[in-house]
């Protein structure tokens, strides 16, 4: 925008991008479902350039790998061919030997683009570091934000970075200037820097103070993993599943002479991209709580689960005997019991699923908030009880809207 293009956005979700630049042009489109020539009529309709950013970690409920990043390549190419389009820019992946179908997607994309007739660039950017945090990025805030140690993946290997204002200065120069077209560049500083090592600058650039380091073994490891996957089978994107923890446990080995050579001759290295962008409050609140999304996601929906099957059991006879005290027939008091506990366990599980999660917390703060007003009205003893049962609701629901706070990941 700031050299003057008029863009085109493209995505799955773009009410909140057309709320934050409202001077772009938003298409809504599923790289899934974009498989077929076709699909490209539209979107390519009065552009004359393409950069494509899009890419999928691992295959989930709402994300389709070979799909997004090799299917619909070839056809956004072929369309670009047939509509008039020369202009490409592709973003890749340095090869990091992994074998994830991650990077062999990526190579098939490659492959086809190079063997098309479009004027082509291809990007592979190593480890992106912006002031926005995402993915593995904010993965490694989180882990350099622990309190009591610093874990450290045994045998992981050496990594390079790349500043995301590097990164879209390459693209500028790019679209104004097609000399260097239908080449392969690796976007990235050439120092190379331990895995553990970038975490304890994280932890420096957050100001905190260190930590001892805690060897984490390859057991332990793949546990985080596959637990990870189990989470993304109910919708969440973590940067801990297997491809990533497999990426970056093979690091980055890019070769970026030719980038430094013909697009930015000094790369920000990494304690220039620090020193630029000096931590704030708001970075530290985002490491510190950056795992306490999950574990409070996780402990509301098994609360509230564990609520609703004791009062399906063990505790549903009490439940139904208090109801009763307060001026309740002995059927309505058993079916509301029943009815809420069921309701609990519905909100329980809700909360656990990404796309479901929002409407749960708000639903458990309505819910809490009837339990509250109806007991104050039938029960008013309740606020006296020596457990606590209904001063314990208001923690409950000022936890629920901090997970609301929490729940966007962009």
């Amino acid at each position: 925008m700031a050299d003057g293009h008029e863009v085109t956005g493209l995505g799955r979700r773009t009410a909140d991008a057309a709320r934050r630049l409202p001077a772009l042009r938003w298409i809504a489109g599923d790289l899934r479902a974009m498989t077929g020539e076709g699909s490209w009529t539209e979107p390519l309709r009065d552009i004359e350039a393409v950069v494509n950013c899009a890419g999928v970690l691992q295959d989930g409920p709402k994300d389709e790998v070979a799909s997004v990043q090799a299917d619909a390549m070839r056809a956004l190419f072929r369309a670009c061919e047939n509509s008039g389009v020369r202009r490409l820019i592709h973003f890749s992946a340095p090869p990091s030997g992994s074998g994830t179908l991650f990077e062999t997607t990526k190579q098939e994309a490659d492959k086809a683009l190079a063997a098309s007739t479009l004027d082509w660039l291809i990007l592979r950017p190593a480890l992106v570091l912006s002031p926005q945090a995402y993915g593995g990025s904010a993965l490694l805030r989180g882990l350099a934000a622990l309190p009591f140690c610093r874990p450290s993946i045994a045998g992981a290997r050496p990594l390079q970075i790349v500043s995301i204002f590097d990164v879209a200065e390459t693209v500028s120069r790019a679209l104004r200037n097609p000399a260097h077209a239908r080449r392969i560049y690796d976007l990235a500083h050439p120092e190379k820097i331990a895995l553990d090592d970038l975490v304890v600058l994280l932890r420096e650039w957050l100001g905190l103070a260190p930590v001892p380091a805690l060897r984490l073994p390859g057991w332990f490891v793949a546990c985080v993993a596959a637990l990870a996957d189990g989470a993304g089978r109910f919708g969440w994107r973590s940067p801990a599943r297997t491809t990533a923890l497999r990426e970056l446990s093979h690091g980055i080995d890019a070769h970026p002479e030719g980038w430094i050579e013909d697009w930015v001759a000094e790369p920000a290295a990494l304690q220039d991209i620090l020193a630029a962008h000096p931590a704030t409050v708001q970075e530290r609140r985002f490491a510190l709580g950056y795992f306490l999304k999950p574990l409070g996601l996780v402990a509301l929906g098994l609360f509230w689960i564990a609520s609703g099957i004791l009062g399906l059991g063990a505790a549903r006879s009490e439940a139904a005997q208090a109801l009763v005290a307060g001026g309740f027939s002995a059927g309505v008091a058993s079916a509301a019991v029943i009815g809420g506990s069921l309701v609990d366990i519905a909100l329980g599980g809700a909360v656990l699923f990404a796309r479901t999660a929002r409407l749960a917390l708000i639903g458990m703060l309505g819910v809490s908030l009837i339990y509250l007003i109806a007991a104050t009205i039938l029960l008013p003893g309740l606020w006296l009880d020596a457990f606590g049962a209904l001063l314990k609701v208001i923690p409950a629901m000022i936890a629920a809207l901090a997970m609301l706070a929490l729940l966007p990941d962009r």
